[in-house]
């Protein structure tokens, strides 16, 4: 008998493609954006963070190809058992099409809650491009939100069981995470010298921290109960998505001062460009191993997923450039 034991799932590798993923794409802007102070954000902002809204949406289309592979497959497979059917003398009819009632209704409403995260960063370049631009991990203290966000849902949505073991140790992060919430908000108020704009940041990406569990959690019916593959829910919210930004993407240039000018410079900066192509591969694989994850274990597991990515800013800022943080 062992004192301790571990026991290694594969399911759990998809944990690992996903960290070793944000730990390439964090060593790329480490050496090449934040070293050269590459300064695209600051000459183009609208248009950069419209190009990375394309980018996550171009993303979900590319489950296409997954959802392609997978027809060609199950078009084989349906003709070798139509072969062997007509073997056998019985056969058994069960369709519950129970199943497919407001799938549709769900999809549509997962694929509009998707874009509307994504929107707001681009609604914020839009409107308050001119005030200041936090750093990206500015807000990780609030993923104590987004974490009891999936627990509220997976128990009002859901319907999951919790027992006294997740109560207690809901109570011991609820302790640390208050704590952590008080200690930037002193840091916010006290140690910056300009609060007003980082709270009026802070307002505008909140509800991300509550749409984002939300979406997860309808994830969760559509790919558990309505039986879809998360390849396919990719596509079909990429589908969707396409359709609205394509409706909005004449009324932003009409309406707002947003520039052709960012595409030219895509295209005469060959760095810049292979970096959008990268990022398109890289968030494709991010959104198939995130519904993956959500598929095979719950929507909390999502939170597991950040962790490469902040652990790999913090060893920057305290041992590469050494900022006071």
């Amino acid at each position: 008998m062992t004192l301790i034991s571990f026991t290694f799932y594969k399911e759990y590798f998809y944990f690992l493609c996903y960290w070793v993923i944000d730990l390439i794409d964090d060593v790329e802007r480490y050496i090449f954006e934040y070293k050269n102070n590459i300064p695209s954000e600051e000459k183009y902002p609208k248009e950069e963070s419209l190009i990375n809204l394309i980018i996550s949406i171009t993303a979900n289309l590319l489950a296409g190809f997954l959802v392609l592979y997978t027809n060609i497959r199950m078009n084989a497979f349906k003709k070798n058992k139509n072969l062997k059917k007509k073997n056998d003398k019985y056969q058994l009819i069960y369709n519950d099409l129970s199943i497919k009632e407001n799938k549709y209704y769900f999809i549509l409403l997962i694929s509009i809650l998707d874009f509307i995260t994504l929107f707001i960063v681009f609604l914020y370049n839009l409107f308050l491009s001119d005030q200041l631009q936090p750093n990206r991990h500015d807000l990780d203290w609030l993923i104590a939100i987004d974490i009891f966000m999936r627990i509220i849902f997976s128990k009002l949505i859901l319907k999951k069981e919790f027992y006294k073991h997740h109560i207690f140790g809901l109570l011991l992060n609820g302790i640390s995470f208050i704590f952590l919430i008080f200690l930037n908000i002193y840091r916010i108020n006290f140690q910056n010298k300009k609060p007003k704009q980082i709270w009026i940041y802070f307002l505008f990406f909140f509800p991300r921290f509550i749409l984002v569990p939300l979406g997860d959690t309808i994830n969760k019916i559509l790919l558990t109960d309505k039986f879809l593959l998360p390849h396919n829910l990719m596509f079909y919210r990429g589908i969707i998505e396409t359709i609205i930004i394509i409706i909005l993407v004449p009324i932003l240039f009409l309406c707002t001062n947003i520039k052709f000018e960012y595409v030219a410079y895509l295209l005469n900066d060959s760095h810049k460009s292979l970096i959008c192509f990268m990022n398109i591969i890289f968030q494709f694989f991010r959104a198939f191993i995130t519904m993956k994850i959500i598929y095979i274990f719950t929507p909390q597991h999502v939170c597991f997923l950040p962790l490469a990515d902040m652990i790999a800013d913090m060893i920057y800022n305290l041992f590469i450039v050494k900022k006071d943080n």
